[in-house]
């Protein structure tokens, strides 16, 4: 289980009206997004130490920071234009747009035009073909958008770490400011490394 904070900030765009209207809370969430400061290097947990990896994934974790360390990319999909991987899009990825609609969260990010949507339901996300940022479904718990994701790529990574196929990754989506957001994400992937 890991988590993060991270602080973003309105990059420019207003929030664009969406016809039929939509209540303050939505409304709120959608235009262009940008963090407020980098992300750090490191996997961390919200308590700002280690991540609780198990054996496997400890390894893994370490060997891939040991080639980056070297520069070394050759396990980093990116560099074949695949999706760079969930949540590090938000912050390797530069600018994100979210639109929210009655039904749906559109997201979209600067880095390679990629996009994902969440389907408003209580519901955990219904099993589709795995993707790389996974299958998503959104709710709202009072003025907190959450979104809940499931069903990722064998191939996805999580700050260069390995999703299991049940993998889950929680964020919440709050407006703290006329032009700040607080987004939050929790990694739950009891089956992997």
């Amino acid at each position: 289980l890991l988590a993060a904070s991270l602080g973003i900030w309105v990059a420019g765009a207003a929030a664009v009206a969406a016809a039929p209207a939509l209540a303050p809370r939505e409304a709120a969430l959608n235009g262009a997004w940008q963090l407020l400061t980098p992300a750090p290097k490191l996997l961390r947990s919200a308590g700002g130490g280690a991540p609780p990896l198990k054996a496997e994934g400890l390894q893994l974790y370490r060997q891939r920071q040991a080639l980056l360390a070297k520069g070394d990319l050759s396990f980093d999909l990116s560099t074949r234009c695949k999706p760079i991987g969930f949540p590090r899009v938000l912050w390797d990825g530069g600018p994100f747009d979210i639109q929210l609609q009655r039904d749906l969260v559109f997201f979209g990010y600067t880095w390679n035009r990629n996009h994902r949507t969440a389907a408003f339901s209580d519901q955990p996300p219904k099993l589709q073909i795995p993707r790389y940022y996974g299958t998503s479904t959104a709710q709202w718990d009072g003025d907190t958008l959450v979104v809940e994701t499931t069903n990722f790529h064998p191939g996805q990574r999580s700050e260069r770490t390995t999703l299991s196929l049940t993998g889950k990754i929680t964020e919440r989506f709050t407006r703290i400011s006329d032009k700040q957001m607080l987004y939050q994400f929790e990694i739950e992937n009891s089956d992997a490394g």
